[in-house]
């Protein structure tokens, strides 16, 4: 039967057992407040409850003031109890693959008691876990320090945007030296509905009639502001991803644009002609501007988020792989695939298995790399595939 209090506004949330199974609880919602009430875990209780204390009057637990106080150490000792607790009563195997699970209790006790945060705690708790080399076995979730709260706008501000290419830190050029350039298969420049690439690209910027910079070029300004007087670049990429950017850019390597050079030499015939100078000086003059790499030009582009930025940098590993592999293959007299599976989830993993399968399925041998894969259920599809 269940209980209806009677009185107006009262509202039952939720009912149940204690953990001793000595008494029943319900809590219930007032205007204002919420209450929950007691009673015994036995027939008499629950008949006094529903015949004479309807109205809630009785055992009456004021939980509006409730704070606990909490000691980590302790709290932390508890989680990893139950941690191996749960592994050892739900394991797939009653036997824990021949591991002495007290053993690892005993193990890894010690380094609970040196947790000072959330984080290290599961840090333990992935290295017992790990002992028994068992997919599918995961840690995550909690109560966290979040500095900013899951707070989105706070997040998307401080958010740390990538220009998609490693940059070295230079005294002598006074910026950052661009010292490479993440590439990508050129036959699949759209992958999954998206197109990635580095925004200091050529692919990227030729669509905004500007040139590409190359391993080589020098960053030396942010909106505005040096590169060299911030502790790091990335400081002043905060908030930026998906926006447009100022940068000012040395071309030691690329070289100055054409219309730079074109301006560059008006000027410079303009002054020579002023000061009465000869051709043979004016002709010296130009091939001396256009080696000049001291004046910065301007860039506009867009970075990246860190998360389409380790995309980038991932699948520019695949191709440099694929390449490697072909070469190395036909170097040793053979032909040879690659196909490397970040997951085997969904129509995803089956479109990352097609493209990196059919351009090579005549080829005498063929790598299937999984290494760093999150696991996923397409296995016995591709295992069939590759037995026809």
């Amino acid at each position: 039967m269940p209980v209806e209090p009677k009185v107006p506004g009262m509202t039952v949330v939720t009912a149940g057992v204690t953990t001793s199974r000595h008494h029943l609880y319900f809590i219930y919602k007032m205007p204002g407040k919420v209450r929950t009430k007691i009673v015994s875990n036995d027939a008499a209780s629950l008949i006094s409850l529903l015949v004479k204390d309807d109205m809630f009057t009785k055992n009456i637990v004021d939980n509006s003031a409730w704070a606990l106080s909490i000691w980590p150490s302790l709290e932390y000792q508890q989680m990893y109890d139950d941690a191996w607790r749960l592994l050892r009563d739900y394991f797939y195997d009653a036997g824990m693959t021949s591991i002495d699970w007290d053993e690892v209790y005993k193990r890894y006790l010690p380094l609970v008691g040196r947790c000072a945060k959330r984080e290290e705690l599961d840090d333990v708790l992935r290295q017992m876990a790990s002992e028994l080399s068992a997919l599918h076995v995961f840690v995550y979730g909690g109560e966290y320090n979040l500095p900013l709260h899951e707070d989105e706008s706070l997040e998307l501000a401080n958010e740390v945007a990538s220009l998609g290419a490693t940059v070295r830190r230079s005294d002598e050029w006074s910026g950052y030296v661009v010292t490479s350039l993440p590439e990508r298969d050129p036959d699949f420049n759209l992958m999954d509905g998206k197109a990635i690439y580095s925004p200091l690209s050529h692919d990227v910027l030729k669509m905004s009639g500007q040139r590409g910079l190359e391993v080589g070029d020098v960053v030396i300004g942010v909106n505005g502001e040096s590169v060299i007087n911030v502790p790091s670049i990335h400081m002043l990429l905060r908030g930026m991803a998906g926006k447009s950017v100022r940068l000012e850019v040395l071309r030691v390597k690329s070289g100055p644009s054409p219309l730079l050079s074109r301006s560059r030499r008006v000027r410079t015939v303009t002054r020579r002609a002023a000061e009465g100078g000869d051709d043979a000086a004016d002709d010296d003059a130009e091939d001396t501007e256009d080696t000049d790499h001291s004046t910065p030009e301007p860039l506009i582009v867009v970075p990246l988020s860190p998360s389409d930025a380790s995309n980038l940098r991932y699948t520019a590993w695949e191709w440099r792989t694929r390449q490697a592999v072909k070469q190395l293959s036909s170097q040793a007299g053979f032909s040879a695939g690659y196909i490397h599976l970040r997951d085997m989830s969904g129509t995803k993993a089956v479109d990352a298995f097609v493209r990196g399968f059919y351009p090579d399925y005549d080829k005498q041998a063929l790598i299937v790399d999984v290494r760093h894969n999150h696991g996923g259920n397409i296995d016995s599809w591709l295992l069939d595939l590759l037995q026809r």
